[in-house]
């Protein structure tokens, strides 16, 4: 379903004197084929030459095709500035003059919109207004619920108001986009995740390469020890034992290089797999992170809009 329009199509009119507002009752189908006369303020404007005969052009609020409105649209400031203000130029000095509305009437002009809300729309909104505060995944998956209630107040509240209101009954739109979002930032958050146990791996496959070099380049250094120590236990006899204990501790040394280094190798090789294996799997995640939080926050600007709407009719602000 398509959200109603609300605003009426422009017209090109002559150049009119102040409207003159009328009632009249307005008596729209409805799909039971009930009927129902709703009073409405039409502005009705006036030629600005006393001979013209055209015929005097009317406009009206536009009344939604499924739910009949039972207050008038409160026109909003800006549209009865230009309504009320024309330029007093030489043609048309007779019958043109300027109104402006002073701040005072605004504030009154906006009171009397938010007292003319009835009971039953203020519930309906309140309820909107519940709704847009739950998670934005469950918003654009199933807005059903927000869509009734807006159809139920379509048309009975100001025009500006239900602009605001149309995009966030209609957030389903943004379902895939947004859920497109989560899951890239889900997929971004596990690949930085991967990213630093693959870190993790390489600095251990590193720190066990640096210490099988040191251990590759202390073995002349060893083995000299051991030369210099046969050496003195020819010349010192008298140190022979000492000596001896000494040879023997350096030859064990030797010896078990090795299998140290076997130990290390094998260590440098698991980790390096590891690290493959993780780098194999990871895949870069389409996008960047700004273009996800852009669509997050387009979708989140507007729930944000539909409650700040609805805020300012229950004079919660």
């Amino acid at each position: 379903m398509a959200a109603p329009s609300g605003s009426s199509p422009a017209r090109d009119a002559p150049e009119v004197a102040p409207p003159v507002v009328v009632a009249t009752t307005v008596t729209p189908s409805t799909d039971e084929g009930a009927s129902s006369e709703i009073p409405m303020a039409i502005p009705i404007v006036a030629p600005s030459s006393a001979s013209a005969s055209a015929t005097t052009p009317i406009t009206q609020n536009f009344i939604p095709e499924r739910t009949p409105p039972k207050v008038a649209d409160a026109c909003p400031s800006a549209k009865r500035r230009q309504l009320f203000q024309e330029q007093d130029t030489p043609d048309n000095s007779l019958f043109s003059f300027a109104v402006a509305l002073s701040d005072d009437e605004e504030v009154a002009s906006r009171q009397v919109a938010l007292s003319s809300v009835p009971d039953d729309v203020r519930a309906k909104l309140s309820s909107i207004r519940s709704l847009l505060q739950g998670d934005i995944g469950r918003l654009v998956e199933d807005a059903s619920s927000i869509r009734q209630l807006f159809n139920g107040v379509s048309g009975r509240v100001p025009e500006d108001a239900e602009e605001v209101l149309a995009p966030a009954a209609f957030i389903e739109s943004m379902r895939i986009p947004v859920f497109r979002a989560l899951r890239h930032m889900a997929d971004r958050a596990k690949l930085t995740k991967t990213r630093e146990e693959e870190d993790a791996f390489k600095h251990q496959a590193q720190e066990a390469h640096r210490r099988i070099h040191v251990l590759e380049d202390s073995r002349p250094a060893i083995i000299g020890e051991i030369d210099h120590l046969k050496r003195r236990r020819a010349e010192l006899a008298k140190e022979m034992e000492q000596v001896t204990k000494a040879i023997s501790a350096e030859e064990n040394k030797l010896q078990e290089l090795p299998s140290v280094i076997a130990d290390l190798t094998r260590e440098r090789q698991r980790f390096a797999h590891k690290a493959l294996r993780l780098h194999r799997s990871a895949s870069e995640v389409p996008g960047s992170a700004e273009e996800d939080q852009r669509v997050l926050d387009s979708a989140d600007q507007i729930r944000r809009r539909a409650i700040t709407a609805i805020d300012t009719l229950l004079g919660n602000l």
